[in-house]
Protein backbone atom coordinates (compact mmCIF):
# COMPACT_ATOMS: atom_id res chain seq x y z
CA UNK A 1 0.00 0.00 0.00
CA UNK A 2 2.94 2.55 0.60
CA UNK A 3 4.81 1.58 -2.13
CA UNK A 4 1.33 1.90 -4.50
CA UNK A 5 0.90 5.14 -2.57
CA UNK A 6 4.13 6.60 -3.41
CA UNK A 7 3.57 5.85 -6.89
CA UNK A 8 0.29 7.60 -7.06
CA UNK A 9 2.36 10.93 -5.87
CA UNK A 10 4.26 10.60 -8.84
CA UNK A 11 1.70 9.50 -11.44
CA UNK A 12 -0.43 12.67 -10.45
CA UNK A 13 2.83 15.37 -10.53
CA UNK A 14 2.93 14.28 -14.34
CA UNK A 15 3.66 16.85 -16.06
CA UNK A 16 0.28 17.96 -18.62
CA UNK A 17 1.25 18.04 -22.36
CA UNK A 18 1.93 21.30 -23.39
CA UNK A 19 1.58 20.36 -27.55
CA UNK A 20 -1.41 20.41 -29.28
CA UNK A 21 -0.67 16.95 -30.72
CA UNK A 22 1.19 15.91 -27.94
CA UNK A 23 0.95 13.01 -25.52
CA UNK A 24 0.28 13.23 -21.91
CA UNK A 25 2.88 11.11 -20.15
CA UNK A 26 0.05 10.28 -17.92
CA UNK A 27 -1.57 8.37 -21.01
CA UNK A 28 1.66 6.96 -21.97
CA UNK A 29 1.86 5.78 -18.70
CA UNK A 30 -1.43 4.01 -18.69
CA UNK A 31 -1.08 2.24 -22.47
CA UNK A 32 2.27 0.79 -21.40
CA UNK A 33 0.64 -0.95 -18.67
CA UNK A 34 -1.37 -2.91 -21.74
CA UNK A 35 1.86 -4.28 -23.34
CA UNK A 36 3.12 -7.44 -22.12
CA UNK A 37 6.69 -7.58 -23.45
CA UNK A 38 9.58 -6.73 -21.24
CA UNK A 39 10.80 -4.12 -22.84
CA UNK A 40 9.32 -1.70 -25.71
CA UNK A 41 11.16 0.78 -28.78
CA UNK A 42 9.86 4.14 -28.73
CA UNK A 43 9.13 2.79 -32.51
CA UNK A 44 6.56 0.16 -30.67
CA UNK A 45 5.41 2.46 -27.95
CA UNK A 46 4.69 5.09 -30.73
CA UNK A 47 2.14 1.84 -32.11
CA UNK A 48 1.33 1.52 -29.16
CA UNK A 49 -0.08 5.35 -28.10
CA UNK A 50 -0.91 5.91 -31.68
CA UNK A 51 1.48 8.60 -32.36
CA UNK A 52 4.58 9.61 -34.37
CA UNK A 53 7.42 8.33 -32.98
CA UNK A 54 8.92 12.06 -32.07
CA UNK A 55 6.01 11.89 -29.36
CA UNK A 56 5.92 8.57 -28.00
CA UNK A 57 9.61 9.29 -27.03
CA UNK A 58 8.86 12.39 -25.38
CA UNK A 59 6.18 10.66 -23.12
CA UNK A 60 8.32 8.24 -22.29
CA UNK A 61 11.53 10.50 -21.66
CA UNK A 62 9.03 12.32 -19.15
CA UNK A 63 8.26 8.84 -17.41
CA UNK A 64 12.26 8.58 -17.27
CA UNK A 65 12.28 12.00 -15.50
CA UNK A 66 9.73 11.01 -12.94
CA UNK A 67 11.42 7.62 -12.18
CA UNK A 68 8.50 5.90 -13.45
CA UNK A 69 10.12 4.13 -16.16
CA UNK A 70 13.77 3.11 -17.05
CA UNK A 71 15.62 3.60 -20.22
CA UNK A 72 17.95 0.49 -20.92
CA UNK A 73 19.35 2.41 -24.39
CA UNK A 74 19.25 5.26 -26.00
CA UNK A 75 15.45 3.51 -28.05
CA UNK A 76 14.64 1.09 -25.36
CA UNK A 77 12.56 1.59 -22.05
CA UNK A 78 11.16 -1.26 -18.96
CA UNK A 79 9.24 -0.87 -16.22
CA UNK A 80 10.57 -2.12 -12.69
CA UNK A 81 8.07 -4.87 -11.88
CA UNK A 82 6.40 -3.25 -9.37
CA UNK A 83 5.63 -0.18 -11.65
CA UNK A 84 4.60 -2.59 -13.86
CA UNK A 85 1.77 -3.29 -12.29
CA UNK A 86 0.66 -0.18 -11.19
CA UNK A 87 0.60 0.94 -14.65
CA UNK A 88 -1.73 -1.46 -15.71
CA UNK A 89 -3.77 -0.92 -12.95
CA UNK A 90 -4.41 2.64 -14.22
CA UNK A 91 -5.41 1.15 -17.71
CA UNK A 92 -8.11 -1.18 -16.51
CA UNK A 93 -9.07 1.83 -14.23
CA UNK A 94 -8.86 4.56 -16.39
CA UNK A 95 -9.12 3.37 -20.08
CA UNK A 96 -12.41 1.98 -21.80
CA UNK A 97 -12.01 -1.39 -23.19
CA UNK A 98 -12.39 -0.26 -26.77
CA UNK A 99 -9.90 1.93 -25.96
CA UNK A 100 -7.54 -0.72 -24.34
CA UNK A 101 -8.41 -3.09 -27.35
CA UNK A 102 -7.35 -0.63 -29.75
CA UNK A 103 -4.27 0.31 -28.32
CA UNK A 104 -2.97 -3.38 -28.27
CA UNK A 105 -4.39 -4.23 -31.65
CA UNK A 106 -2.27 -1.74 -33.02
CA UNK A 107 1.30 -2.52 -31.42
CA UNK A 108 0.56 -6.03 -31.73
CA UNK A 109 -0.36 -5.55 -36.11
CA UNK A 110 2.91 -3.25 -35.66
CA UNK A 111 4.86 -6.15 -34.40
CA UNK A 112 3.52 -8.02 -37.26
CA UNK A 113 3.96 -6.02 -39.89
CA UNK A 114 7.78 -5.27 -39.07
CA UNK A 115 8.30 -8.68 -38.39
CA UNK A 116 7.00 -9.37 -42.22
CA UNK A 117 9.50 -6.98 -43.92
CA UNK A 118 12.20 -8.38 -41.47
CA UNK A 119 11.42 -11.56 -42.45
CA UNK A 120 11.90 -10.04 -45.88
CA UNK A 121 14.96 -8.38 -45.68
CA UNK A 122 16.88 -11.11 -44.15
CA UNK A 123 15.80 -13.57 -46.99
CA UNK A 124 14.43 -11.79 -50.09
CA UNK A 125 12.85 -15.15 -52.04
CA UNK A 126 11.20 -16.55 -48.77
CA UNK A 127 7.59 -17.89 -48.84
CA UNK A 128 4.62 -15.44 -48.55
CA UNK A 129 1.25 -15.20 -48.42
CA UNK A 130 0.26 -11.08 -48.79
CA UNK A 131 -0.67 -9.35 -45.49
CA UNK A 132 -4.19 -7.51 -45.58
CA UNK A 133 -3.61 -3.66 -45.24
CA UNK A 134 -4.92 -2.21 -42.18
CA UNK A 135 -5.89 1.47 -42.06
CA UNK A 136 -5.05 1.92 -37.86
CA UNK A 137 -2.51 4.98 -38.88
CA UNK A 138 0.76 2.41 -37.46
CA UNK A 139 3.63 2.03 -39.55
CA UNK A 140 5.80 -0.28 -39.36
CA UNK A 141 9.65 -0.09 -39.48
CA UNK A 142 11.52 -0.57 -42.84
CA UNK A 143 14.99 -2.37 -42.99
CA UNK A 144 18.26 -1.87 -45.59
CA UNK A 145 19.33 -5.48 -46.08
CA UNK A 146 19.93 -8.59 -43.74
CA UNK A 147 22.14 -6.91 -41.05
CA UNK A 148 19.62 -4.24 -40.17
CA UNK A 149 16.54 -7.05 -40.36
CA UNK A 150 18.76 -9.40 -37.62
CA UNK A 151 20.01 -6.43 -35.66
CA UNK A 152 16.42 -5.54 -34.98
CA UNK A 153 15.16 -9.55 -34.60
CA UNK A 154 17.90 -9.34 -31.82
CA UNK A 155 16.53 -6.30 -29.77
CA UNK A 156 12.77 -7.75 -30.11
CA UNK A 157 13.74 -11.91 -29.87
CA UNK A 158 11.66 -12.13 -26.42
CA UNK A 159 8.93 -9.37 -27.17
CA UNK A 160 8.28 -11.04 -30.29
CA UNK A 161 7.59 -14.42 -28.40
CA UNK A 162 5.40 -12.29 -25.66
CA UNK A 163 3.54 -10.60 -28.64
CA UNK A 164 2.41 -13.56 -30.25
CA UNK A 165 1.58 -14.93 -27.08
CA UNK A 166 -0.53 -11.79 -26.45
CA UNK A 167 -2.22 -11.93 -29.82
CA UNK A 168 -3.80 -15.52 -29.33
CA UNK A 169 -4.83 -14.88 -25.50
CA UNK A 170 -6.37 -11.63 -27.24
CA UNK A 171 -8.01 -13.28 -29.34
CA UNK A 172 -6.48 -12.03 -32.29
CA UNK A 173 -5.83 -14.86 -33.96
CA UNK A 174 -5.28 -13.18 -37.39
CA UNK A 175 -1.93 -11.57 -36.11
CA UNK A 176 -1.08 -14.36 -33.77
CA UNK A 177 -1.16 -17.04 -37.04
CA UNK A 178 0.53 -13.98 -39.35
CA UNK A 179 2.98 -12.32 -36.53
CA UNK A 180 6.19 -15.18 -36.78
CA UNK A 181 6.18 -17.06 -39.53
CA UNK A 182 8.03 -14.63 -41.82
CA UNK A 183 10.70 -14.75 -39.12
CA UNK A 184 11.57 -18.49 -39.98
CA UNK A 185 14.42 -17.71 -41.74
CA UNK A 186 15.65 -15.86 -39.03
CA UNK A 187 15.02 -18.56 -36.66
CA UNK A 188 16.81 -20.12 -38.99
CA UNK A 189 19.86 -18.47 -38.79
CA UNK A 190 20.28 -17.92 -35.38
CA UNK A 191 18.96 -21.78 -34.39
CA UNK A 192 16.63 -20.18 -32.32
CA UNK A 193 14.41 -23.72 -32.51
CA UNK A 194 12.86 -22.79 -29.06
CA UNK A 195 11.78 -19.75 -29.70
CA UNK A 196 10.49 -21.17 -33.35
CA UNK A 197 8.59 -24.13 -31.72
CA UNK A 198 7.10 -21.69 -28.95
CA UNK A 199 5.02 -19.18 -30.95
CA UNK A 200 4.01 -21.85 -34.33
CA UNK A 201 2.21 -23.86 -31.58
CA UNK A 202 0.69 -21.02 -30.70
CA UNK A 203 0.23 -19.24 -34.35
CA UNK A 204 -1.33 -23.26 -35.50
CA UNK A 205 -3.84 -23.16 -33.03
CA UNK A 206 -5.16 -19.67 -34.16
CA UNK A 207 -4.81 -20.41 -37.61
CA UNK A 208 -6.90 -23.33 -36.76
CA UNK A 209 -9.58 -21.61 -35.18
CA UNK A 210 -10.01 -18.83 -37.77
CA UNK A 211 -10.21 -21.66 -40.31
CA UNK A 212 -7.04 -20.15 -42.19
CA UNK A 213 -6.06 -23.87 -44.55
CA UNK A 214 -3.40 -21.93 -45.71
CA UNK A 215 -2.04 -20.15 -42.83
CA UNK A 216 -2.38 -23.35 -41.59
CA UNK A 217 0.01 -25.53 -43.60
CA UNK A 218 2.70 -22.48 -43.71
CA UNK A 219 2.80 -22.79 -39.69
CA UNK A 220 3.12 -26.72 -40.29
CA UNK A 221 5.71 -26.45 -42.81
CA UNK A 222 7.57 -24.05 -40.79
CA UNK A 223 6.99 -25.93 -37.16
CA UNK A 224 7.85 -29.47 -38.67
CA UNK A 225 11.26 -28.41 -39.88
CA UNK A 226 12.25 -27.19 -36.45
CA UNK A 227 10.96 -30.40 -34.55
CA UNK A 228 13.12 -32.32 -37.80
CA UNK A 229 15.75 -30.45 -36.54
CA UNK A 230 15.66 -31.06 -32.77
CA UNK A 231 15.08 -34.84 -33.76
CA UNK A 232 11.31 -34.67 -32.50
CA UNK A 233 9.31 -37.75 -34.18
CA UNK A 234 6.03 -34.99 -34.39
CA UNK A 235 8.10 -33.42 -37.05
CA UNK A 236 7.19 -36.14 -39.97
CA UNK A 237 3.16 -35.79 -38.87
CA UNK A 238 3.11 -31.64 -39.23
CA UNK A 239 5.06 -32.31 -42.66
CA UNK A 240 2.79 -34.24 -43.98
CA UNK A 241 -0.13 -32.15 -42.89
CA UNK A 242 1.49 -29.68 -44.64
CA UNK A 243 1.52 -31.16 -47.96
CA UNK A 244 -1.82 -32.55 -48.10
CA UNK A 245 -3.12 -29.22 -47.28
CA UNK A 246 -1.25 -27.37 -49.23
CA UNK A 247 -2.74 -29.41 -52.09
CA UNK A 248 -6.25 -29.69 -50.98
CA UNK A 249 -5.67 -25.54 -51.50
CA UNK A 250 -3.84 -25.56 -54.88
CA UNK A 251 -0.44 -23.79 -52.73
CA UNK A 252 1.80 -25.54 -55.50
CA UNK A 253 5.02 -23.68 -53.59
CA UNK A 254 3.11 -24.06 -50.23
CA UNK A 255 3.69 -27.85 -51.09
CA UNK A 256 6.68 -27.68 -52.26
CA UNK A 257 8.09 -26.14 -49.13
CA UNK A 258 5.91 -28.32 -46.87
CA UNK A 259 7.97 -31.59 -49.26
CA UNK A 260 11.16 -30.04 -49.35
CA UNK A 261 10.88 -29.79 -45.42
CA UNK A 262 9.39 -33.36 -45.26
CA UNK A 263 12.79 -34.57 -47.12
CA UNK A 264 14.65 -33.30 -44.86
CA UNK A 265 12.95 -34.46 -41.77
CA UNK A 266 12.92 -38.09 -43.74
CA UNK A 267 17.17 -37.63 -44.54
CA UNK A 268 17.68 -37.06 -40.44
CA UNK A 269 15.94 -40.44 -39.97
CA UNK A 270 17.95 -42.37 -42.70
CA UNK A 271 15.29 -42.59 -45.28
CA UNK A 272 17.34 -40.77 -47.80
CA UNK A 273 15.73 -42.44 -50.91
CA UNK A 274 12.58 -41.49 -50.02
CA UNK A 275 14.06 -38.16 -49.41
CA UNK A 276 15.28 -37.70 -52.75
CA UNK A 277 11.51 -39.14 -54.30
CA UNK A 278 9.55 -35.77 -52.19
CA UNK A 279 12.67 -33.30 -53.02
CA UNK A 280 11.93 -34.90 -57.18
CA UNK A 281 8.30 -33.54 -56.64
CA UNK A 282 9.19 -30.54 -55.11
CA UNK A 283 11.51 -29.86 -58.09
CA UNK A 284 8.85 -30.25 -60.52
CA UNK A 285 6.06 -28.09 -58.46
CA UNK A 286 8.56 -25.40 -58.55
CA UNK A 287 9.08 -25.80 -62.06
CA UNK A 288 5.74 -25.72 -63.11
CA UNK A 289 4.63 -22.59 -60.19
CA UNK A 290 7.87 -21.04 -62.51
CA UNK A 291 9.51 -20.14 -58.69
CA UNK A 292 13.03 -19.82 -59.47
CA UNK A 293 14.66 -19.70 -56.02
CA UNK A 294 12.10 -22.36 -55.27
CA UNK A 295 13.68 -24.67 -57.76
CA UNK A 296 17.39 -23.89 -56.45
CA UNK A 297 16.31 -24.72 -53.08
CA UNK A 298 15.06 -28.61 -54.67
CA UNK A 299 18.19 -28.93 -56.40
CA UNK A 300 20.63 -27.67 -54.06
CA UNK A 301 18.91 -30.44 -51.57
CA UNK A 302 18.95 -33.49 -53.96
CA UNK A 303 22.31 -33.13 -53.97
CA UNK A 304 22.80 -32.71 -50.70
CA UNK A 305 20.62 -36.09 -50.60
CA UNK A 306 22.80 -37.87 -53.22
CA UNK A 307 26.00 -37.04 -51.08
CA UNK A 308 24.54 -38.20 -48.28
CA UNK A 309 24.54 -41.78 -50.35
CA UNK A 310 28.11 -41.13 -51.45
CA UNK A 311 26.81 -40.22 -55.04
CA UNK A 312 28.70 -37.45 -55.43
CA UNK A 313 29.45 -38.20 -59.36
CA UNK A 314 25.27 -37.58 -59.35
CA UNK A 315 25.47 -34.80 -57.09
CA UNK A 316 27.81 -32.52 -59.01
CA UNK A 317 25.27 -31.36 -61.84
CA UNK A 318 22.62 -30.78 -58.94
CA UNK A 319 24.54 -28.78 -57.05
CA UNK A 320 25.83 -26.61 -59.67
CA UNK A 321 22.35 -26.34 -61.46
CA UNK A 322 21.46 -24.71 -57.89
CA UNK A 323 24.21 -22.22 -57.71
CA UNK A 324 22.98 -20.68 -60.52
CA UNK A 325 19.71 -20.21 -60.42
CA UNK A 326 20.54 -18.77 -57.10
CA UNK A 327 23.38 -16.38 -58.54
CA UNK A 328 20.67 -15.53 -61.38
CA UNK A 329 17.74 -14.48 -58.85
CA UNK A 330 20.68 -12.81 -56.53
CA UNK A 331 19.57 -14.95 -53.43
CA UNK A 332 23.03 -14.56 -51.70
CA UNK A 333 22.54 -17.19 -49.07
CA UNK A 334 20.99 -19.71 -51.48
CA UNK A 335 23.87 -19.17 -53.42
CA UNK A 336 25.99 -19.80 -50.07
CA UNK A 337 24.39 -22.69 -49.72
CA UNK A 338 25.04 -23.99 -52.91
CA UNK A 339 28.89 -23.15 -52.63
CA UNK A 340 29.38 -24.99 -49.20
CA UNK A 341 27.44 -28.36 -50.74
CA UNK A 342 29.44 -27.99 -54.20
CA UNK A 343 32.43 -27.75 -51.27
CA UNK A 344 31.63 -30.98 -49.43
CA UNK A 345 30.70 -32.47 -52.93
CA UNK A 346 34.36 -31.59 -54.51
CA UNK A 347 36.30 -33.00 -51.00
CA UNK A 348 34.37 -36.79 -51.25
CA UNK A 349 35.71 -36.30 -55.33
CA UNK A 350 39.32 -35.95 -53.93
CA UNK A 351 39.44 -32.29 -55.82
CA UNK A 352 40.50 -30.71 -52.87
CA UNK A 353 41.73 -27.41 -54.24
CA UNK A 354 38.00 -26.87 -55.49
CA UNK A 355 36.41 -27.80 -51.96
CA UNK A 356 38.42 -24.79 -50.66
CA UNK A 357 37.81 -22.44 -53.26
CA UNK A 358 34.19 -23.01 -52.72
CA UNK A 359 34.16 -23.61 -49.18
CA UNK A 360 35.74 -19.91 -48.97
CA UNK A 361 33.04 -18.07 -51.49
CA UNK A 362 30.58 -20.34 -49.46
CA UNK A 363 31.79 -18.76 -45.95
CA UNK A 364 31.91 -14.86 -47.54
CA UNK A 365 28.27 -15.33 -49.19
CA UNK A 366 27.11 -16.44 -45.21
CA UNK A 367 28.82 -14.04 -43.73
CA UNK A 368 26.77 -11.19 -46.02
CA UNK A 369 23.60 -12.61 -45.19
CA UNK A 370 24.02 -13.12 -41.69
CA UNK A 371 23.13 -16.71 -41.03
CA UNK A 372 25.28 -17.88 -38.30
CA UNK A 373 23.85 -21.43 -38.34
CA UNK A 374 25.27 -21.73 -41.87
CA UNK A 375 29.02 -19.99 -40.99
CA UNK A 376 29.54 -22.81 -38.59
CA UNK A 377 28.78 -25.49 -41.22
CA UNK A 378 31.00 -23.72 -43.68
CA UNK A 379 33.93 -23.28 -41.74
CA UNK A 380 33.87 -27.07 -40.16
CA UNK A 381 33.89 -28.17 -43.80
CA UNK A 382 36.47 -25.70 -44.30
CA UNK A 383 38.67 -26.95 -41.90
CA UNK A 384 38.22 -30.40 -43.56
CA UNK A 385 39.70 -28.79 -46.70
CA UNK A 386 42.74 -26.97 -45.35
CA UNK A 387 43.87 -29.94 -43.13
CA UNK A 388 43.64 -32.26 -46.35
CA UNK A 389 46.07 -29.65 -48.00
CA UNK A 390 48.18 -29.09 -45.24
CA UNK A 391 47.34 -26.06 -44.24
CA UNK A 392 47.64 -26.72 -40.52
CA UNK A 393 46.92 -23.44 -39.01
CA UNK A 394 44.58 -22.64 -40.77
CA UNK A 395 42.25 -25.62 -40.40
CA UNK A 396 43.05 -25.35 -36.96
CA UNK A 397 41.28 -21.64 -36.47
CA UNK A 398 38.38 -22.89 -39.27
CA UNK A 399 37.53 -25.99 -36.51
CA UNK A 400 37.87 -23.73 -33.91
CA UNK A 401 35.62 -20.61 -35.19
CA UNK A 402 32.91 -23.34 -36.15
CA UNK A 403 33.06 -24.94 -32.66
CA UNK A 404 32.44 -21.48 -31.20
CA UNK A 405 29.63 -20.06 -33.24
CA UNK A 406 27.82 -23.28 -32.66
CA UNK A 407 28.24 -22.70 -29.13
CA UNK A 408 27.15 -19.14 -29.50
CA UNK A 409 24.18 -20.76 -31.20
CA UNK A 410 23.48 -23.15 -28.28
CA UNK A 411 24.22 -26.41 -30.37
CA UNK A 412 26.79 -27.99 -27.91
CA UNK A 413 26.42 -31.34 -29.92
CA UNK A 414 28.11 -30.09 -32.90
CA UNK A 415 30.53 -27.94 -31.05
CA UNK A 416 31.77 -30.71 -29.50
CA UNK A 417 31.99 -32.86 -32.87
CA UNK A 418 33.97 -30.38 -34.49
CA UNK A 419 36.21 -30.07 -31.11
CA UNK A 420 36.76 -33.89 -31.50
CA UNK A 421 37.39 -34.08 -35.61
CA UNK A 422 40.01 -30.87 -34.59
CA UNK A 423 41.90 -32.97 -32.01
CA UNK A 424 41.80 -36.10 -33.50
CA UNK A 425 43.69 -34.78 -36.02
CA UNK A 426 46.39 -33.51 -34.41
CA UNK A 427 45.47 -29.58 -34.50
CA UNK A 428 44.30 -28.72 -31.14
Amino acid sequence: MAVRASFQVSFASLPADTQADGMAAADAFRLLGLWQGPSISAAAAAALFGTSDYLAEDALEALVDAHLLESTSSDRYKFHDLLRVYSSERAVADLSGPDRDAAVGRVLRWYMRTADAAGTAVRPHRYNIALEVVGDGTRPLSFTGADDGLSWYDDERVNLVAATRQACSAGLHEVAWRLPVPLFPIFEARSNWADLITTHRLALDSARRIGNRKGEAWVLTNLGEALGYIGDSEAIGCLEQAVAISREVGDLTGESRAANNLADAYTRLGRTEEAIDLLRRGLELNRAAGRRFGEGVALVNIGDALLDLDRADEALDYLQQAWRIFVEVEAVDGAGYALVSLGRCYLALARDADALDHLGQGLTNHQKSGNRARQAVALRLLGRAQARSGLVAEARESWTRAAGTFDDLGDNDQAAEVRAERDSSGFS
